[in-house]
């Protein structure tokens, strides 16, 4: 055998081992299923948690207000709650090569933020939500929970993406 043979097997070798498909069960892809459906569940559990804590924002508000107005918001974001967790769930009941970012998980995920906004915006302008007041602090303690459950909902996507989804 030539060198230039040798060297035309070698190349031909690795290109057809490079353009086989991943398997499913390969020790990478079975880590990568366990971690997102880890993550998923840990999403989950937050925006249960969340949605909790939202609960305790609107106790406070119907507390406080003399003539409550935001009741339509806060279905709003109750409503948001619920598609961004029934997307959730729908999709980690798929195989992960399946999954993907829906368009109602990415919308449902944008109004979340958007609605609690409103929300903030309108407890503030209002001064319902003074420094100090239990409102005040179960509102901030709801915005925080809000960030870290749309940044949870982005990499939950990317792994599911990284794992092989769509």
């Amino acid at each position: 055998m030539t060198f230039t043979s040798i060297f035309a097997f070698i190349a031909l070798s690795a290109a057809a081992v490079v353009a086989l498909p991943a398997a499913d069960n390969a020790p990478a892809q079975v880590y990568r299923r366990a971690a997102c459906d880890q993550a998923g569940k840990d999403v989950m559990s937050y925006l249960s948690m969340t949605r909790n804590t939202l609960g305790v924002v609107r106790e406070e508000y119907y507390r406080v207000a003399r003539n409550p107005t935001l009741a339509g918001t806060f279905d709003r974001i109750y409503e948001d709650f619920g598609i961004v967790m029934f997307e959730i769930k729908d999709e980690l009941g798929d195989p992960v090569r399946e999954r993907s970012a829906s368009k109602a998980l990415n919308d449902g995920r944008v109004e979340l933020v958007q609605t609690s906004q409103v929300l903030d915006t309108e407890l503030e302008r209002n001064g319902m939500a003074y420094p100090g007041s239990r409102l005040a602090h179960a509102l901030d303690a709801y915005e925080d929970q809000v960030r870290r459950a749309e940044i949870m909902i982005v990499d939950l996507i990317s792994c599911w993406k990284s794992a092989g989804g769509k």
